[in-house]
């Protein structure tokens, strides 16, 4: 899972060195230009997104994000809202080359988007994914090249 937008700092956390070895949290802040692409009467807008990625034992990881927390609109005559989202997800990594995946992404006015992947590392610059999705129904197949 990635956080949308340029990283910040991360934090080590260790509460109970007994309990957690080790708890990275990552933020990710941005501001972004969105343009239209249209033209004639072409807009443009800024948008604030921010979020934060938790890691425990470099296993299994969570995270969160918030888009457009600002509501940006584009557009001079015609106003149109550019959608406010948040997506938690979750990835868990069993085995070196093994990753699963679970997202929840709701956008303000919309049905939840539920998406799953997994991701086997066949040799090291290769890698085979497979996903699915709800709202619209989807699935997807590919390859990663690292």
């Amino acid at each position: 899972m990635k956080c949308s937008g340029i990283r910040g700092y991360g934090q080590i956390v260790n509460p109970n060195p007994d309990r957690v070895e080790y708890l990275i949290l990552p933020r990710s802040n941005a501001l972004k230009y969105n343009d239209d692409g249209i033209d004639p009467g072409s807009g443009s807008a800024f948008g604030v997104d921010i979020g934060a990625q938790a890691s425990l034992y470099g296993r299994t990881f969570v995270g969160v994000y918030l888009l457009n927390i600002n509501a940006p609109t584009i557009g001079k005559i015609t106003r149109h809202d550019l959608p406010q989202r948040i997506v938690i997800g979750a990835a868990y990594k069993p085995q070196s080359g093994i990753t699963t995946t679970l997202s929840f992404n709701k956008a303000v006015g919309f049905d939840t988007q539920i998406e799953g992947g997994f991701e086997l590392q066949i040799i090291e610059y290769f890698a085979l994914r497979l996903g699915a999705g709800t709202n619209p129904n989807r699935f997807s197949g590919g390859f990663g090249i690292n």
